[in-house]
This record gives structure tokens, C-alpha cells and sequence, in this order.
């Protein structure tokens, strides 16, 4: 199986940033804040590991690149 970290950089920011916008959406049409309140910490929860996790792979990927 081959190692893409740029795929898992771009769901980790889709879920970082789509997840939480969709649940504003809804907060803001239902004036219910607790969605995204608990869209805000999920999202946030899942998105960010993978996001620091692929970053470091990228470089890694270029550094053993580039010797």
C-alpha cells in the first residue's frame, strides 16, 4: 500500500474546514448553537492530528528527496 500524504492533508483540512461550515450553516438556520459548538470540537479533534501527522510526512518526503 503506498504512503500519500497529501491525500490525508487535504481530508484533514476538508474536515477541519467543510465539517464545522456545514454545521454553521444549520446553527445559523435552526439559531441552535450547541451544533456547532460540538462540530467546532470534533472536527477540530480529528482534523488537526491528521493535519500536523501528513505536514511532517510531506517533509520527510522532501527531505529524503532532495539526499
Amino acid at each position: 500500500m503506498k504512503n500519500n500524504p497529501r491525500v490525508a492533508l487535504y481530508v484533514s483540512l476538508a474536515v477541519l474546514i467543510v465539517i464545522p461550515s456545514v454545521f454553521l450553516v444549520i446553527s445559523l438556520v435552526t439559531e441552535n448553537w450547541k451544533f456547532f459548538m460540538f462540530a467546532i470540537w470534533g472536527s477540530f479533534l480529528g482534523g488537526f492530528p491528521g493535519f500536523v501527522h501528513s505536514m511532517i510526512a510531506i517533509k520527510k518526503e522532501k527531505m529524503s528527496s532532495v539526499t
